[in-house]
């Protein structure tokens, strides 16, 4: 690295840090002493955060190296070799992409910064456009970090690079499809579509038309997104889940990569709507994973990507407060078991979770109770085969649930 990138790389990153970097307004002067394209403003093994400047918009990326991969993902060729966390902040620091690569955050700062955000806010810039420049840093990204940094320090931060790269690829065809999901959303509901021809707010106004942005119509849903582990012959799958969340005009989106490759890198198998979440739940940021130790088969007392998957989708269900050592996350071996069916784990089922309530490979457990309502309980939960839902008082002014036998 020459001395003239290490001073800006140490202007920069004092810079960020003062300002962008925990959610502060950029006042314009930050910005004003970034290039145009992408600069590198602070890089260490484990730790990278770059800028991307076109005209007077600014994003920021940045990646957090946490721990290895276990080994069943470092042996396949399309999965990360480090679990990586991974966000995409505005000119403001608010986050409109964020990855947990493992079960715990990297830096727990992220997390408390995202737990702040949920608050309405108005976008500095059109969401089209931050995705979109997203996407144009992907395509500078490699080459200029090597110019920047040299081809040695920049092969060592290949993983934090290809956290970034990964996404900030597919950003804008994610984006276009969240507007699509939004705009059907609001169709739906007999709400006027977002405007044309962006689908988005007018970039830089915080004007009367923001006020249609209001969390009744907002959108989320979580999806399961899976692919084969090669090496298994197609019996066994890493599944991950992604959050997609519009809120007050803000879009959001959540890998949870469950130690494996994250959710959008790989096809959505089936999703979960916003209304079949809780009827009061105001979706978190982040969904809950296990605590426990990483286990491929999950019977040898920890966890593996298929029990995390469940727990996000039970935690996106019922908002509930599965700790991360209870049900699927213990480690015992039951029926519920998702691995590959093979081999010395033949009572273990292969595939992937389903978006379903079954206790089979939906997000219900043989031996839980689903949620403590203590409150009252649409009559469809009274059904059979969706979970256990106990405290309920039903329409029919009964508690019983068929399924708390």
């Amino acid at each position: 690295m020459t001395t003239r990138n290490f001073v800006w790389i140490l202007l920069a990153s004092v810079l960020v840090a003062a300002g962008c970097a925990n959610g502060g307004t950029d006042d314009g002067g930050e910005i004003a002493q970034l290039p145009q394209g992408l600069t590198v403003l602070d890089a260490q093994e484990g730790s990278l955060s770059l800028a991307y400047r076109r005209a007077d918009v600014v994003i920021y990326l940045d990646a957090r190296r946490g721990h290895e991969a276990p080994e069943a993902y470092r042996t396949e060729p399309s999965s990360p070799r480090y679990e990586v966390d991974a966000r995409f902040t505005d000119d403001r620091g608010f986050v409109f992409y964020s990855q947990l690569g493992g079960d715990q955050w990297v830096d727990a700062e992220w997390a408390e910064q995202l737990q702040r955000q949920t608050e309405a806010r108005a976008p500095s810039a059109s969401n089209e456009i931050l995705f979109r420049l997203a996407g144009e840093a992907a395509g500078v990204m490699r080459p200029v970090i090597e110019a920047q940094l040299g081809a040695q320090l920049a092969s060592a931060l290949e993983p934090e690079v290809a956290a970034i790269h990964t996404f900030a690829a597919q950003a804008p065809a994610v984006y276009a499809e969240q507007l699509q999901r939004m705009q059907s959303r609001r169709e739906q509901s007999g709400l006027p579509l977002l405007p044309s021809p962006s689908g988005d707010v007018t970039y830089g106004t915080d004007g009367p038309e923001d006020a249609s942005y209001s969390y009744g119509a907002g959108y989320y849903y979580i999806a399961v997104h899976d692919q084969s582990i090669s090496y298994t012959f197609g019996l066994g799958r890493h599944s991950s889940t992604a959050l997609y969340n519009w809120v007050n005009g803000w879009v959001h989106v959540h890998n949870a990569c469950n130690h494996g490759a994250c959710g959008t890198a790989m096809p959505i198998k089936c999703l979960l709507q916003y209304y079949e979440a809780a009827p009061d739940y105001r979706p978190a940021w982040t969904l809950r994973t296990c605590s426990t130790e990483y286990d491929f088969d999950s019977d040898g007392g920890g966890h593996n990507c298929h029990d995390d998957t469940r727990v996000q989708m039970h935690n996106f269900v019922y908002a509930s407060a599965v700790s991360g050592n209870q049900y699927w996350c213990n480690g015992s071996d039951d029926s519920s078991d998702i691995s590959s069916g093979l081999w010395p784990f033949p009572n273990d089922q292969d595939g992937s979770p389903d978006c379903n309530a079954r206790s089979d490979k939906g997000y219900h457990h043989p031996g839980m109770c689903d949620y403590t309502w203590n409150s009252s309980c649409p009559a469809s939960w009274q059904g059979t085969a969706d979970g256990c839902d106990c405290g309920c008082a039903f329409p029919d002014g009964t508690g019983a649930d068929p399924d708390c036998a």
